[in-house]
Protein backbone atom coordinates (compact mmCIF):
# COMPACT_ATOMS: atom_id res chain seq x y z
CA UNK A 1 0.00 0.00 0.00
CA UNK A 2 2.67 2.36 0.71
CA UNK A 3 4.52 2.09 -2.51
CA UNK A 4 1.04 2.23 -4.33
CA UNK A 5 0.90 5.72 -2.46
CA UNK A 6 4.82 6.99 -3.04
CA UNK A 7 4.04 5.93 -6.58
CA UNK A 8 0.92 8.27 -6.88
CA UNK A 9 -1.90 5.67 -6.76
CA UNK A 10 -5.24 7.05 -5.91
CA UNK A 11 -7.06 5.46 -3.05
CA UNK A 12 -10.06 4.40 -5.68
CA UNK A 13 -7.30 2.81 -7.69
CA UNK A 14 -6.30 0.74 -4.50
CA UNK A 15 -9.51 0.29 -3.52
CA UNK A 16 -10.21 -1.57 -6.85
CA UNK A 17 -6.61 -3.41 -6.51
CA UNK A 18 -8.16 -4.75 -3.08
CA UNK A 19 -11.71 -5.27 -4.31
CA UNK A 20 -12.89 -2.69 -1.95
CA UNK A 21 -14.23 0.48 -2.03
CA UNK A 22 -11.92 3.94 -1.70
CA UNK A 23 -13.48 4.50 1.93
CA UNK A 24 -12.99 1.17 2.42
CA UNK A 25 -9.25 1.32 1.73
CA UNK A 26 -8.83 4.31 3.44
CA UNK A 27 -10.17 3.22 6.56
CA UNK A 28 -8.03 0.27 6.99
CA UNK A 29 -4.70 2.14 5.74
CA UNK A 30 -5.24 5.69 7.32
CA UNK A 31 -4.90 6.62 11.17
CA UNK A 32 -8.09 8.19 12.49
CA UNK A 33 -8.47 11.27 13.95
CA UNK A 34 -6.82 12.61 17.06
CA UNK A 35 -6.53 10.04 19.81
CA UNK A 36 -3.75 9.86 22.55
CA UNK A 37 -0.65 7.80 21.79
CA UNK A 38 -1.48 5.48 24.51
CA UNK A 39 -4.71 4.78 23.18
CA UNK A 40 -3.49 3.48 19.91
CA UNK A 41 -0.85 1.88 21.04
CA UNK A 42 -3.02 -0.34 23.57
CA UNK A 43 -5.68 -0.91 20.54
CA UNK A 44 -2.44 -2.02 18.14
CA UNK A 45 -1.29 -4.24 20.82
CA UNK A 46 -4.55 -5.97 21.40
CA UNK A 47 -4.21 -7.37 17.65
CA UNK A 48 -0.79 -8.90 18.72
CA UNK A 49 -1.19 -12.95 18.82
CA UNK A 50 0.72 -14.32 21.69
CA UNK A 51 4.11 -15.34 20.12
CA UNK A 52 4.58 -11.19 19.27
CA UNK A 53 3.48 -10.05 22.62
CA UNK A 54 5.81 -12.66 23.99
CA UNK A 55 8.89 -11.38 22.25
CA UNK A 56 7.66 -7.74 23.16
CA UNK A 57 8.31 -9.14 26.72
CA UNK A 58 11.22 -10.97 26.20
CA UNK A 59 12.75 -7.73 24.10
CA UNK A 60 12.39 -6.24 27.73
CA UNK A 61 13.70 -9.24 29.38
CA UNK A 62 16.72 -9.47 26.98
CA UNK A 63 17.69 -5.55 27.95
CA UNK A 64 17.39 -6.02 31.27
CA UNK A 65 19.92 -9.30 31.03
CA UNK A 66 22.26 -6.95 29.23
CA UNK A 67 21.59 -4.25 31.95
CA UNK A 68 20.05 -2.03 29.35
CA UNK A 69 18.44 0.96 30.22
CA UNK A 70 16.13 0.96 26.85
CA UNK A 71 14.78 -1.62 24.50
CA UNK A 72 16.14 -1.45 21.24
CA UNK A 73 15.77 -2.88 17.56
CA UNK A 74 18.49 -5.43 18.85
CA UNK A 75 16.27 -6.70 21.99
CA UNK A 76 13.51 -7.54 20.01
CA UNK A 77 15.00 -9.21 17.18
CA UNK A 78 16.87 -11.05 20.02
CA UNK A 79 13.59 -11.86 21.33
CA UNK A 80 12.43 -13.04 17.92
CA UNK A 81 15.33 -15.85 17.16
CA UNK A 82 15.34 -17.04 21.50
CA UNK A 83 12.10 -19.65 20.37
CA UNK A 84 13.22 -21.61 17.42
CA UNK A 85 10.27 -22.83 16.95
CA UNK A 86 8.10 -19.57 16.18
CA UNK A 87 7.80 -18.33 12.52
CA UNK A 88 9.96 -15.49 12.48
CA UNK A 89 12.88 -17.82 14.17
CA UNK A 90 11.86 -20.36 11.66
CA UNK A 91 11.67 -17.97 9.10
CA UNK A 92 15.58 -16.21 10.07
CA UNK A 93 17.10 -20.23 9.94
CA UNK A 94 15.47 -20.45 6.34
CA UNK A 95 17.21 -17.98 5.10
CA UNK A 96 20.51 -19.02 6.08
CA UNK A 97 20.44 -17.13 9.49
CA UNK A 98 20.80 -19.80 12.66
CA UNK A 99 19.67 -17.81 15.92
CA UNK A 100 23.19 -18.30 17.29
CA UNK A 101 25.46 -15.87 15.11
CA UNK A 102 22.60 -13.71 15.06
CA UNK A 103 22.31 -13.19 18.95
CA UNK A 104 26.23 -12.96 18.94
CA UNK A 105 26.62 -10.37 15.69
CA UNK A 106 23.78 -8.82 17.56
CA UNK A 107 25.32 -8.71 21.39
CA UNK A 108 28.79 -7.59 19.54
CA UNK A 109 27.31 -4.41 18.64
CA UNK A 110 25.11 -3.61 21.84
CA UNK A 111 26.50 -0.52 24.01
CA UNK A 112 27.47 -0.54 27.33
CA UNK A 113 25.40 -1.34 30.11
CA UNK A 114 23.65 1.35 31.95
CA UNK A 115 24.24 2.13 35.41
CA UNK A 116 20.84 1.97 36.77
CA UNK A 117 17.76 -0.43 35.07
CA UNK A 118 14.62 0.84 35.24
CA UNK A 119 11.60 -1.71 36.00
CA UNK A 120 9.66 -0.55 33.37
CA UNK A 121 12.19 -0.15 30.47
CA UNK A 122 11.31 2.07 28.03
CA UNK A 123 11.35 1.50 24.02
CA UNK A 124 13.93 3.93 22.32
CA UNK A 125 12.36 5.98 19.88
CA UNK A 126 13.30 3.34 16.74
CA UNK A 127 12.02 0.26 18.79
CA UNK A 128 8.60 2.41 18.55
CA UNK A 129 9.43 3.00 15.21
CA UNK A 130 9.63 -0.85 14.31
CA UNK A 131 6.55 -1.66 16.21
CA UNK A 132 4.95 0.70 14.17
CA UNK A 133 6.21 -0.53 10.96
CA UNK A 134 5.33 -3.82 12.42
CA UNK A 135 1.26 -3.49 12.42
CA UNK A 136 1.77 -1.66 8.60
CA UNK A 137 3.65 -4.69 7.52
CA UNK A 138 0.60 -6.87 8.75
CA UNK A 139 -1.67 -4.31 7.27
CA UNK A 140 -0.16 -4.18 3.91
CA UNK A 141 0.08 -7.62 3.75
CA UNK A 142 -3.99 -7.97 4.77
CA UNK A 143 -3.46 -9.60 8.16
CA UNK A 144 -6.31 -9.34 10.77
CA UNK A 145 -3.60 -10.67 13.28
CA UNK A 146 -0.16 -9.17 14.23
CA UNK A 147 2.22 -11.80 14.70
CA UNK A 148 5.82 -12.39 15.60
CA UNK A 149 6.75 -12.37 11.90
CA UNK A 150 5.25 -8.98 11.37
CA UNK A 151 7.61 -7.82 14.04
CA UNK A 152 10.66 -9.01 12.11
CA UNK A 153 9.57 -7.46 9.30
CA UNK A 154 8.90 -4.21 11.26
CA UNK A 155 12.36 -4.62 12.46
CA UNK A 156 14.22 -5.42 9.13
CA UNK A 157 12.43 -2.44 7.50
CA UNK A 158 14.42 -0.25 10.00
CA UNK A 159 16.79 -0.27 7.37
CA UNK A 160 19.14 1.23 9.40
CA UNK A 161 20.61 0.36 13.12
CA UNK A 162 22.54 -3.01 14.44
CA UNK A 163 19.49 -5.23 14.17
CA UNK A 164 19.18 -4.65 10.15
CA UNK A 165 22.69 -4.78 9.75
CA UNK A 166 22.92 -7.72 10.91
CA UNK A 167 20.12 -9.51 9.51
CA UNK A 168 20.89 -7.93 5.76
CA UNK A 169 24.72 -9.27 6.41
CA UNK A 170 23.27 -12.48 6.92
CA UNK A 171 21.73 -12.25 4.04
CA UNK A 172 18.30 -11.90 6.00
CA UNK A 173 16.29 -8.86 3.04
CA UNK A 174 13.15 -7.75 3.56
CA UNK A 175 11.95 -9.10 0.40
CA UNK A 176 13.16 -12.47 1.20
CA UNK A 177 11.66 -12.50 4.76
CA UNK A 178 8.11 -11.47 3.15
CA UNK A 179 8.34 -14.22 0.72
CA UNK A 180 9.56 -17.06 3.68
CA UNK A 181 6.71 -15.41 5.58
CA UNK A 182 4.00 -16.06 3.48
CA UNK A 183 5.60 -19.46 2.53
CA UNK A 184 5.15 -20.34 5.55
CA UNK A 185 1.90 -18.87 6.59
CA UNK A 186 0.73 -20.52 3.96
CA UNK A 187 -0.59 -17.08 2.52
CA UNK A 188 -2.79 -16.71 5.34
CA UNK A 189 -4.58 -13.44 6.01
Amino acid sequence: MDRARHSGASWTEIGRSMGVTKQAAQKRFVPKGPESATETDLRTFALYDTAARTAVVRAQEEAREAGHDTITPEHLLIALIRDPEATAARTVQALGATPEPVRTAVADRFGPQAATVPAAIPFTPQSKKALELTHREALRLGHEHIGAEHLLLGVITLDEGPAAEVLRDLGVTKDRTEQEVLGLLGGAR
